[in-house]
């Protein structure tokens, strides 16, 4: 009995022992994991902690980039690193760490990375060139031992003095962002890169796509802070170039509305006073929009008060400033104008037209065009521009619209424009009614709304009525 308890116990060890050599085995593989993990946790840990910094301090995205590549290079005791992105289809280096190696050009030893930078943004990679290239072309990471004796390193001039590499593209969804590079040359103390400097490089790339996605961002939303801030600058320029009011000016009532098709506007109207009975109204469109029409705008109307202050007739002043325009404005850049001038003690108004839209005027019930010739101010030579005026007498019950091509070639869902006649018929129909000046107006900026709701073009409009 003794004997048969002896063997059972044997064989029971026996049959336990794998089990107990497996358990310890994964137990020791568990610990070592669990190790690895949280050392990946906490360089994940400190390397976003440093990008925290990064944000906090302020940094540009060429600095967040290189204070990366110099943290990739010390936890991997590189000689030097640099990383990529992707430009154009090409690799550009964004981010560069000691002196780098894996250039087509001579090795500059002593180089600072400053000037190392500029000479390697001025050198982009082909996908497929040479080890960088194509790692990249192949979107998996590679370690290269012994670049002495890889073909891959032969573009190279310094290749002689490379001992080992190794790069990783950065990816994010399957798309390649860039490529993280480091070496080790001849010179440097440490032995190979191994194949666990690989995984660590591995590991810091996911990072550095976070870092490249979120410095781009921060890029992007302080390149528009940037551009909101000009647009606003611009906005504020252009509505201290806008009369608040308009002055009394004998039986002339004038009265104006303008709506913009963007941040702000290519379209702009004033007055300026010439002598105690004359005055000048105009009503401009500067070609294009947004900003650069803005600033046209506000270039033409300083000059219109320039010429307003030694103004001798309309057409005189007319020519004088398109020839100034034709000097200070490149063969893209002109500005069209309508001028009434208005004169209280002769009660008349004076029509000029620079390639603009034509006056409508409102008397006894009808309406009629008037459109003397005159080219765009700044398109003609002085030789060359000739310009027409009209005058007529100013009486009880009369009105005059000036009005912007975008009102008019306000185009509706077929395609159709709104039009000079269904303009005539709204500020006819005002003006039978009897409404004041700006209900007439917004009666037309309502009906045009309605029949175009996206505005393509800058809208405005200037009424003189007889008070």
């Amino acid at each position: 009995m003794v004997y048969l308890l002896s063997f059972l116990f044997i064989v029971v060890l026996i049959s336990t022992v794998p089990v107990i050599v497996f358990f310890v085995r994964h137990t020791r593989y568990l610990n070592g994991r669990i190790e690895h993990l949280v050392a990946q946790r906490n360089n994940d840990e400190e390397f976003f902690a440093n990008l925290l910094r990064d944000f906090q301090a302020n940094r540009s995205f060429p600095e967040a980039m290189a204070a990366a590549v110099g943290r990739i290079a010390e936890k991997l005791e590189a000689q030097s690193a640099a990383i990529y992105e992707v430009r154009d289809g090409d690799l550009v280096v964004c981010a560069v760490h000691g002196t780098y190696p894996l250039t087509m050009q001579e090795f500059g030893i002593g180089e600072s990375n400053a000037a190392q930078l500029e000479r390697l943004r001025k050198e982009p990679v082909s996908l497929g060139d040479g080890f960088i290239g194509q790692v990249a072309r192949d979107m998996y990471p590679v370690l290269v031992h012994d670049a002495a004796v890889d073909r891959r390193f032969d573009p190279y001039p310094a290749r002689m003095r490379i001992s080992t590499a190794m790069a990783v593209p950065v990816m994010e969804d399957g798309r390649l962002l860039g490529l993280v590079a480091a070496v080790r040359t001849t010179e440097d103390e440490n032995e190979y890169f191994v194949s666990g400097d690989l995984s660590e490089l591995r590991q810091l790339t996911p990072q550095i796509a976070v870092t490249y996605e979120l410095m781009t961002g921060y890029a992007e939303m302080s390149r528009r802070q940037r551009i909101d801030q000009e647009l606003n600058f611009a906005r504020q320029i252009q509505s201290s170039l806008l009369p608040k009011s308009f002055p009394e000016w004998g039986a002339f009532s004038i009265h104006a509305f303008t709506c913009s098709a963007k941040e702000v506007n290519g379209d702009f109207y004033d007055c300026a006073q010439i002598d105690e009975d004359r005055m000048l109204m105009v009503l401009g469109d500067a070609c294009g929009k947004g900003v650069p029409a803005c600033m046209l705008t506000a270039m033409t109307r300083s000059f219109i008060r320039a010429y307003a202050d030694k103004f001798t007739t309309l057409q005189n002043f007319l020519r004088d400033l398109n020839c100034q325009l034709y000097r200070d404005t490149d063969a893209e850049r002109f500005v069209t104008l309508g001028c009434c001038l208005l004169d209280r003690k002769t009660r008349t108004i004076e029509f000029g037209r620079a390639g603009h839209t034509e006056l409508l005027t409102y008397v006894r019930k009808h309406v009629r065009n008037f459109y003397p010739d005159g080219p765009g101010l700044g398109i003609l030579p002085k030789d060359l521009a000739e310009f027409d005026t009209f005058c007529m007498a100013f009486e009880p019950g009369m009105s005059f619209l000036l009005f912007s091509d975008g009102i008019t070639e306000a185009i509706n869902t077929n395609g159709e424009e709104f039009g000079v006649p269904r303009l005539v018929e709204y500020f006819k129909r005002g003006c039978d009614l009897e409404e004041s000046p700006d209900e007439v107006l917004h009666d037309i900026h309502r009906a045009v709304k309605h029949y175009s709701p996206d505005q393509a073009d800058d809208q405005t409009l200037v009424l003189i009525r007889h008070i």
